[in-house]
């Protein structure tokens, strides 16, 4: 079984099912006083990821048992399978996020 759509945050194209897979607009991510960042076996945000690494402008590469992930600026690609996860676990924030709650 496979479904796929259009998600509107981020903006992002992905399938769903047996394959799992996404590209995505997810911004360039805050500069927080660090260039480079890995991680192994931590809480990632991302379900099945193993290792990544990150290099804050230019993007990042995450590794998975079944899946993958790899970031180019402001675009992340994601596919799995099994359980993998690959929807974006980027930084976007859209422009007209400000919503007030008048009542």
């Amino acid at each position: 079984m496979l479904s796929g759509g259009v998600g509107p945050t981020p903006p992002q194209i992905y399938t769903d099912g047996l394959v799992n897979s996404s590209v995505a607009l997810t911004g360039i991510g805050p500069y927080n006083n660090r260039f480079f960042h890995a991680s192994v076996l931590s809480q990632n945000g991302r379900y099945g990821g193993i290792a990544s690494l990150e290099l804050w402008p230019l993007g990042g590469i995450g590794i998975g048992f079944v899946g993958a992930r790899v970031k180019i600026l402001p675009i992340e690609f994601a596919l799995g399978v099994l359980g993998y996860d690959a929807t974006p676990v980027g930084t976007w924030e859209a422009e007209d996020s400000d919503e007030s709650d008048a009542d």
